[in-house]
């Protein structure tokens, strides 16, 4: 049994004519799994997740952590390179006026940017928003959102390419979840502590409320409710901030 799901209607009468008249489609699909396998363990392999123990259970069971760590949080792709065309497009997203200022500087990063790099040549600018936005830029896949799959807030979706099928930088989660993850992520990445704690502080109120998602792109508050004067208020977050402080 296959399932091959977000197809237009296009799509299934292709596929239906491709199942018929292909003969090597089981091949195809065989060939696909593998295929996906292989990148599952790439992903799995960049979070330190493969351990060999003289318990194999205890190693299945690590495995079995830093996959839905990783399902919640997100995983970096190639370390602490960047993709300098995504950089430019996630800040245009955020801050176009700030991408105006620096367009000089933006549009002619260099193809081996790292991400230590990019928070060096924001700070030679002395932008404070362009600081923060290179601070903020988490080049992370394979994440959703966590959660109570009961809440229809809570879409659970992992996107990893884009409509053209590449590879696609994205990631979401609940406030206090995404950062509790990204907590066992930097045991791999250190050198995004930084990132983390910016990502974490800046979406905090400065008496002590957060909004309810961060995004790639930026934070999510709740809508107002004009019959539930809290709503738009966020959650209260004084526990979460004793973690960063004990972390």
């Amino acid at each position: 049994m296959v399932a091959d799901i977000d197809k237009s209607h296009a799509d299934v009468a292709a596929l239906k004519n491709q199942m018929v008249l292909d003969d090597e489609i089981a091949v195809t699909v065989k060939q696909d799994v593998q295929a996906n396998q292989d990148e599952l363990k790439l992903l799995m392999a960049g979070a330190d997740a493969w351990q060999l123990t003289s318990s194999e259970e205890t190693a299945v069971h690590h495995y079995a952590n830093v996959l839905f760590n990783n399902m919640r949080g997100g995983v970096f792709v190639s370390g602490y390179k960047l993709d300098a065309e995504d950089v430019l497009a996630t800040f245009t997203r955020i801050n176009k006026r700030v991408v105006e200022k620096h367009s000089a500087l933006l549009r002619t990063l260099p193809e081996n940017l790292s991400h230590p790099q990019l928070v060096s040549m924001a700070k030679e600018t002395g932008d404070q928003q362009l600081l923060r936005m290179a601070y903020e830029y988490l080049p992370l896949t394979f994440g959703r959102r966590h959660g109570d799959p009961s809440r229809p807030w809570n879409h659970f979706e992992i996107k990893v390419r884009d409509d053209e099928g590449q590879r696609l930088l994205a990631y979401q989660g609940n406030w206090r979840d995404i950062f509790q993850n990204w907590e066992a992520m930097a045991l791999s990445y250190p050198n995004f502590i930084g990132s983390f704690v910016a990502k974490f502080v800046n979406a905090s109120t400065i008496d002590g409320y957060n909004p309810y998602r961060i995004t790639k792109e930026g934070v999510d508050w709740e809508l107002l409710d004009l019959d539930d004067p809290w709503s738009n208020i966020g959650y209260w977050g004084d526990h979460q901030i004793i973690y960063l402080s004990s972390s």
